[in-house]
């Protein structure tokens, strides 16, 4: 049985061709060097020892339980140079994104890893897989430098369609050679490689875990000592931060964030401002009743727009009484125009007086897709803050873009305001809710 099929051999001879050029190049050398000093200073050598021996353990305790064998050397590390170094080398955006460890179990089970694993089961003749790795490496560096410009989306299409093209076309193959070859993959052995990578970036995600709370604990204490300069008084604010927070970094983050604006001198500034945002947690998590004459609770108008995608963060007081929260821009559609749309909540420290759609229209003659986003967004926001449907002549003033402002109940202003830029190269359309003095 041959150890590497042909697509393996093909990116190991490219992959040798690409290190030989690197150290014959003097720039790159040096890059080289430069890598290698770094990789091996305690910040990051001690975590991928850890990150190795782990995996070691991890491989030692399935071969125990029946659930990996020698034969799957090779696809283990496979694995460990494609999936665990580029985990390891994204820690840092990793434990900047609470949201990987809900869609990384998810991403695991997917019905791509049969696809990826049928197409690596049937390969070419080497030459035909020498010729095509390249050109696929570089369009998929290509797709990836088009993602990052919203100037060349028509880039990234052509692209993703080219490279999307390819992948249909093996897997066409790869279901013809399943049907006219099947005992080749009615194996033991089959079974084997397609769980093993599944079972390994699975188990891996728990010292991912422990490693993003380092990381932000981490972050979060670099900035405590750039707010607190007694020595005690940061030992005793660090000790009160993993007491009261323990694995919940978010709120970490949060109660850093707090802290920026405040001079801390002492142990009772500290225990306020975790009290305070414990009195904040608990308002989030039962808000009171605002009654609509008067506003609206701040920790539920944010939340009125998640379903249109323009969620936003927590409310955010300034000086203790000024209150905020936005989300971030939002791109209109596929993201192919520079059309981008956001929400926005403003009041005081418990009720909030303005609920506000932004509308960013860059491209002017892709303008009835971007409408039409601020028209749904605006008829959601009128349902549930006001309890009623968008009356018709606000939707008009929406999609004509056109400036209206009307009132209801007297004292709530809802308006539609266009502005033009100088540039006259685009405009703002907002949609607002006011409640007026």
């Amino acid at each position: 049985m041959e150890i590497f099929n042909t697509r393996e051999i093909a990116v190991g001879i490219w992959i040798a061709v690409i290190f030989v050029t690197a150290i014959f190049w003097e720039e790159s050398r040096s890059l080289i060097i430069k890598f290698i000093k770094l990789f091996f200073k305690r910040a990051l050598f001690s975590p991928f020892i850890l990150m190795t021996l782990y995996i070691a353990l991890v491989v030692y305790h399935l071969e125990m339980f029946g659930f990996w064998e020698p034969h799957q050397t090779k696809n283990t590390f496979v694995w460990f140079f494609l999936v665990e170094l580029t985990t390891f080398f994204r820690l840092d955006n990793i434990s900047r994104n609470p949201s990987y460890f809900k869609t990384a179990l998810k991403d695991n089970i997917k019905i791509v890893m049969v696809v990826q694993f049928l197409v690596s089961l049937y390969t070419f003749h080497l030459a035909i897989e020498i010729v095509v790795f390249p050109i696929i490496c570089i369009a998929v560096m290509i797709l990836d430098i088009a993602k990052r410009d919203l100037k060349l989306k028509i880039v990234e299409r052509l692209f993703t369609a080219i490279i999307g093209c390819y992948g249909i076309f093996l897997v066409l193959y790869s279901i013809y050679k399943l049907f006219t070859s099947f005992d080749e993959i009615a194996k033991r052995q089959t079974l084997y490689d397609f769980a093993t990578p599944i079972l390994l970036s699975t188990l891996l995600l728990p010292l991912i875990y422990f490693f993003s709370i380092v990381m932000n604990y981490e972050i979060a204490f670099f900035r405590l000592r750039y707010l607190i300069k007694d020595t005690l008084l940061l030992k005793y604010t660090k000790f009160k931060a993993f007491y009261n927070f323990g694995l919940k970094t978010k709120v970490l983050k949060r109660w850093i964030d707090s802290l920026m604006s405040k001079e801390l001198t002492n142990k009772t500034q500290i225990d306020l401002s975790i009290k305070e945002l414990r009195d904040t947690l608990n308002l989030e998590a039962a808000p009171p009743i605002v009654q609509l004459s008067d506003g609206w609770s701040p920790y539920l108008a944010k939340d009125f727009l998640d379903s249109e995608g323009l969620g936003t963060e927590y409310y955010r007081l300034y000086e203790g009484e000024i209150g905020q929260a936005s989300s971030p821009y939002v791109d209109i559609g596929d993201g192919s125009t520079l059309n981008v749309i956001a929400y926005y909540v403003n009041g005081e420290a418990d009720i909030a007086k303005k609920l506000k759609l932004v509308l960013d229209v860059h491209e002017v003659h892709q303008y009835v897709e971007a409408h039409s986003k601020l028209l749904s967004s605006a008829k959601k926001l009128h349902k549930v803050a006001l309890g009623t449907s968008l009356p018709n002549n606000l939707t008009q003033a929406i999609i004509n873009g056109k400036n209206l402002t009307t009132r209801f109940q007297g004292r709530i202003k809802v308006a539609v305001s266009k502005i033009d830029w100088p540039s006259e190269r685009g405009y703002n359309l907002n949609f607002l809710i006011e409640i007026e003095a």
